[in-house]
């Protein structure tokens, strides 16, 4: 899990869940560069991003539709339910998805 970063007023705070150590990397830099976010986590797997959804004001989620454990669906049905959740962007890379 990276540190979170320091209130940048009004912007929009970003969580990043990828298993791509590049991915993660690649979406850190993007985030940080741009003062219209603020990334306040880093995870390499969905149990972790959940939990960190719980526990902070997080605004809205990154994560690839495959995640460890299930996959972007599972993401959704557990976030469903909660009043407070985040919004949430799924990419894909892998073929036939």
């Amino acid at each position: 899990m990276s540190e979170p970063a320091p209130n940048h007023g009004n912007a929009i705070r970003v969580g990043v869940d990828d298993k791509s150590p590049l991915v993660q990397a690649a979406l850190t830099h993007l985030l940080t560069e741009d003062p219209r976010f603020e990334l306040v986590s880093v995870y390499a797997d969905g149990e972790s991003l959940l939990q960190a959804a719980d526990l902070s004001d997080m605004q809205v989620a990154i994560t690839g539709w495959i995640i460890s454990p299930g996959d972007g669906k599972y993401i959704l049905d557990q976030l469903r339910s909660r009043a407070d959740a985040p919004r949430i962007v799924i990419y894909t890379g892998a073929e036939g998805e």
